[in-house]
């Protein structure tokens, strides 16, 4: 598949985007997700300006990244630990 011009809107602003065809749906979920969790924060809080609701929601996604990041790095520290471990049975049982 090739890519393809789509427009978003965030906060009312638009952004062109050039973006695969088969990622458009995710992009455009990602366009209603940000636009709803800004809304949620600005519901929430008294803002004086929808910058201070973006950068919350910046913070938010930023901080669960960053969880996810680290989860998956010592997941996958585990599974090599493991497959060492495997190594050296195998090792053990092998004749010299």
């Amino acid at each position: 598949m090739g890519e393809t011009n789509i427009e978003i809107s965030i906060t009312g602003k638009k952004y062109p985007l050039i973006v695969k065809e088969e990622d458009i749906e995710i992009v455009r979920d990602v366009e209603s997700s940000l636009n709803k969790k800004i809304n949620e924060y600005l519901s929430k809080f008294d803002f004086n300006d929808q910058l201070d609701a973006v950068n919350l929601v910046l913070i938010d996604l930023a901080y669960k990244h960053k969880k996810i990041e680290n989860s998956l790095k010592g997941d996958s520290n585990e599974v090599v630990e493991n497959i060492e471990k495997i190594i050296k049975e195998i090792n053990k049982k092998l004749p010299e």
